[in-house]
């Protein structure tokens, strides 16, 4: 199990192919039980227990490759614009996302980076202390989504303990 009491990390290669409005796919860490879970809610998109990227975006901005997390008591935060965005081009990228516990005078930040562009998220006040923990790294679908995308993800490095 991963916590949010220490550090956090991922990076590789992502090429997307296929970017079709309104689509979304994550990845990041999750919890296979929290964030697989069915609902027929349509309150909130993102799993639960879930901290990671979100290649999703308003129609208008394309696709964006931004932080997001929604944690245990139904804690969520999303990163505000500018975000990076990613072209639907097949072109590769250089990504990376980093958690530090430390970050925002100890709330804990996501930060994340596509090529040299970065965008960071704080968890606010009292999140990291959800009790949230993620068991799963890897790519997971939206609770609501209206279509697709063909992305790539290669040579990934993630945490996989922590010490």
């Amino acid at each position: 199990e991963l916590t949010l009491e220490k550090p956090l990390r991922v990076s590789g290669k992502v090429s997307l192919k296929r970017g079709v409005s309104d689509s979304g796919v994550l990845i990041g860490f999750f919890n296979s039980k929290d964030s697989m879970a069915v609902t027929q809610s349509q309150a909130a998109a993102l799993p639960e227990s879930f901290l990671g990227i979100s290649t999703d975006g308003p129609s208008r901005e394309g696709i964006v490759f931004a932080p997001v997390y929604r944690l245990k008591g139904d804690f969520r935060g999303s990163a505000k614009e500018p975000w990076p965005r990613i072209e639907p081009d097949g072109q590769p990228h250089d990504w990376s996302l980093e958690y530090s516990p430390e970050g925002a005078a100890g709330r804990g930040r996501i930060t994340v980076t596509l090529d040299k562009q970065t965008i960071s998220l704080d968890l606010t006040e009292g999140h990291r202390k959800s009790g949230s923990r993620f068991d799963r790294f890897g790519l997971i679908t939206t609770w609501i989504d209206g279509n697709s995308q063909t992305i790539h993800f290669d040579d990934l490095t993630y945490t996989f303990r922590q010490r």
